[in-house]
């Protein structure tokens, strides 16, 4: 397959000392994905992904399935919690700092949903938090820094669950539901990517809702408080709503969805803010239907990676136009994450896919 990409050469102007680097640029009919074996999450439902370095590569899924590269997926390491296997945890959210360290949330109803913590590169795990109340539902998980981050989850008495952690995930207190916007009945997140919660160094979040309806909520101070906006994104319907959100700086941001159930309609899958979220306008032209994940690429200005079980496709102007990367049913993916270096993507999908697309040239 081809892992092409055109890099525009620096134009040199006048002196040695008065040079311009030109920002590269992607073909993406010139993009495609290559297959990845991962013997040890074979056969599994994988959602959860996190790259935090170039050669590390963490993946996650259910029955307590976990995985981490450190040679840039040339091998793979089982990594899967005892716990999580013999509990038959479904680990959809993943969030690693390096080789060593990692968190992973389980997404399930009641004392399902878990987070667990490794800082041995996944030798061992410890349980640091079980949830308790019965509506809950953790969906998703991210980080500020290496101490402070977030864990979301599902409405529990009507407010949906936020809980907090400032020593790098050891406890979790969850945020008071005076500091929540007031709630709707019927809202909830989506535990389809870990994609769900979007941060910005150093304070801000952000939180997309779907079902009844489709909102973003947005803190400014480490989720210490909380303020919300609507969206134009597909609502009114349980298995509609926005199931990615991300964010390249405090005021340019994008969130993809749409229904699940009907993962080649366009209908209210994109929009976008230039407020920092305080307003959402439509967005996603060419964007060919439901997707459950999203990814900035960095070192691209306005350049965005959406992913789902119908394909994926790349922006570059912000969201307001899309056009296909790839082809074939092995696109049926339900999680994707960019290395921090903006050289590739990886993506995680059912029975066990693992793809990468390179975006660069190979040396």
């Amino acid at each position: 397959m081809k892992n092409a990409l055109h890099w525009l050469i620096p134009i040199l102007l006048g002196s040695a000392c008065a040079s311009v680097s030109v920002a590269p640029t992607l073909v993406p009919a010139e993009l495609d994905w290559e297959p990845v074996l991962v013997q040890p999450v074979a056969g599994a439902s994988l959602r959860g992904i996190s790259t935090p370095g170039a050669e590390v590569i963490w993946i996650s899924g259910n029955h307590g399935a976990c995985a981490v590269s450190t040679d840039a997926g040339q091998t793979w390491r089982d990594v899967a919690p005892s716990q999580a296997r013999a509990q038959d945890l479904d680990l959809r959210s993943i969030h690693a700092f390096d080789n060593q360290r990692a968190i992973v949330a389980s997404a399930g109803p009641g004392d399902a949903s878990h987070i667990l913590r490794t800082t041995d590169g996944g030798h061992t795990w410890q349980t640091v938090h079980i949830n308790q109340e019965p509506e809950g539902f953790f969906d998703a998980i991210a980080f500020w820094d290496d101490e402070t981050g977030l864990v979301m989850g599902d409405p529990v008495d009507g407010y949906l669950t936020i809980l907090k952690t400032t020593d790098g995930g050891m406890s979790w207190q969850r945020v008071p539901k005076s500091r929540m916007p007031a709630p709707v009945a019927g809202e909830y997140a989506f535990a389809a990517s870990c994609s769900s919660i979007a941060i910005q160094k150093p304070c801000w979040a952000w939180i997309g809702t779907g079902g009844s309806v489709a909102r973003v909520l947005r803190t400014e101070d480490l989720g210490h408080s909380w303020t919300v906006a609507s969206t134009p994104m597909r609502q009114a319907d349980e298995a509609a709503g926005i199931f990615a959100i991300s964010f390249s700086d405090r005021n340019t941001g994008i969130v993809v969805g749409g229904k699940y159930t009907e993962p080649d309609c366009n209908d209210g899958n994109c929009a976008s803010t230039v407020d920092g979220g305080a307003s959402w306008t439509p967005a996603g032209l060419g964007l060919r239907g439901f997707r459950s994940a999203l990814a900035r690429l960095p070192g691209i200005e306005r350049a965005w990676l959406a992913v789902g079980i119908s394909g994926a496709d790349l922006t570059l102007n912000d969201g307001k136009t899309w056009q296909a990367v790839g082809a074939g049913n092995e696109l049926e993916l339900n999680a994707v994450s960019v290395l921090p270096s903006g050289n590739a993507a990886w993506g995680v999908g059912p029975e066990g896919r693992v793809l990468k697309m390179n975006l660069r040239p190979m040396d």
